[in-house]
This record gives C-alpha cells, structure tokens and sequence, in this order.
C-alpha cells in the first residue's frame, strides 16, 4: 500500500509537489509521496481530533489571531485513501489553492498521529458554493 505523508507546520512550509524519490536520500523506502502544506494553523479540536488549515503562507494566520509565537513543524501521515473532498468529490491535492480552509480528521495509530480525512470547506474548485 502506497503512503502519503503529509508535513504540517506552524506555519505551514513549501509546495503541494510531490518530492521524486530519486532526488531525496531522507525520503521513505516504502514508495510513499511526501506532501508538504503551506498554510496557517487555525484550531484543533481534541474532542473530535479534527485539526482545521487555511491555505496560503502562514502569515494571515498569525496575523488573524494576533501571535507572533514561532511555528513547529509537525509530521502527520495520510492514510492512501485520503484525498482532499470538496463536497462529496475527490479533487486532486494540486487543486488546493490559498484561502482554502481544510478540515483534516486526524486519528491515533501505533503512537503517531495520521490523516484519515481531507475535506476542503471553501475555497477550491468543485467546492460547494453554499460552504464559501
């Protein structure tokens, strides 16, 4: 089974390209694809494990809620069936596009955390007009 690894940071660091495996010596042996999120931490809800993300340069987040605290960089991996869902719809993780907001479920396994659900609440293409 194919792994997607998803490294969120406060704020979030680099490009939805996936890394090629040849150009990297610390990537995994497994054939997974490293995806990396620029965007800014909104809250996270420990009732419900769900951790919400805008997507942009991290700046309009920390601007929004007043912090001038330095991010850290967090490692989350997404379950290989976990594709962004706008609406009821799989959109490619190329798609996403600043000032989008993401709602990640996240889930305990084998003491780390990993992604079993990607929705895309406003912001992306295909996305349900009504949530914008």
């Amino acid at each position: 089974m194919r792994r997607l690894v998803l490294a969120l940071a406060l704020p979030l660091a680099a490009s939805l390209a996936p890394a090629p495996a040849a150009a990297c010596g610390s990537c995994p042996r497994d054939g997974s694809v490293q995806r990396t999120l620029r965007g800014a931490f909104v809250r996270f809800h420990p009732v419900t494990f769900t951790l919400h993300v805008r997507v942009g340069s991290g700046e309009e987040g920390r601007r929004e809620e007043g912090r001038r605290e330095e991010g850290r960089v967090e490692r989350l991996r997404v379950m290989p069936m976990a594709l962004p869902l706008a609406g009821e719809e799989p959109v490619a993780w190329s798609s996403l596009r600043t000032g989008d907001a993401l709602e990640l479920t996240v889930r305990e396994k084998d003491d780390r955390r990993v992604v079993a659900h990607v929705r895309v609440l406003r912001g992306a293409p295909g996305a349900d007009p009504s949530r914008r």
